[in-house]
């Protein structure tokens, strides 16, 4: 079971609207989006571990 944890995000406007556009596009929510962006971003950065994806 995965664990979820909430955290409140404050961000820029013109910026959630383009990742909404960019969601939307690629068939995700926006809260999926970002967790899709932020997981890329650990996975370039070699921050997960190989049985994540």
């Amino acid at each position: 079971m995965e664990k979820i944890y909430q955290y409140p995000l404050k961000i820029d406007k013109e910026i959630i609207d383009q990742l909404r556009i960019i969601a939307k596009e690629q068939g995700r929510s926006l809260n999926k989006q970002i967790e899709f962006i932020l997981r890329q971003y650990l996975q370039n950065q070699n921050a997960l571990k190989n049985n994540q994806s």
